[in-house]
């Protein structure tokens, strides 16, 4: 009976020992390869994406940083990852790719409804919300 015991102290002791270590071990990388110049855009890391640099400008108004970072970029244009998302948000303050999503290929870029929900007060019903013939 005292092996069953201790085989059953091992399975819940071993999975948070894992994970302290895993928090620990990758802390660890995160300041051993992180890049401490500030011209550099942030880097994103797989599954947290660009959540590292978020946190560590969180002191900091975020539209201000996120708008700092697209200056930053040699074609201001910032792919922006997310912790667990697929798709990056894409931020642009490029004149060229603002007249292509708005004006030369409008058709091709959806509009989710929660676009419009969320840009409703603002736009009503805009050019800016249509998805197709109004």
């Amino acid at each position: 009976m005292g092996e069953y015991d201790f085989a059953f102290y091992w399975l819940f002791f071993l999975p948070a020992l894992l994970l302290l270590f895993s928090i620990y071990f990758g802390s660890y990388l995160i300041k051993k390869f992180d890049n401490n110049d500030k011209d550099a855009l942030p880097r994103p890391y797989p599954l947290l994406g660009h959540l590292v640099a978020i946190l560590r400008n969180r002191n900091q108004n975020i539209v201000e940083w996120m708008c700092e970072v697209v200056n930053k970029s040699p074609s201001a244009t910032f792919f922006l990852h997310l912790p667990l998302r697929r798709h990056p948000h894409i931020l642009t303050s490029n004149p060229a790719n603002v007249q292509h999503i708005l004006k030369i290929r409008f058709e091709i870029y959806h509009k989710h409804r929660k676009f419009g929900v969320v840009l409703h007060d603002l736009c009503r019903d805009n050019v800016f919300l249509a998805d197709g013939q109004r």
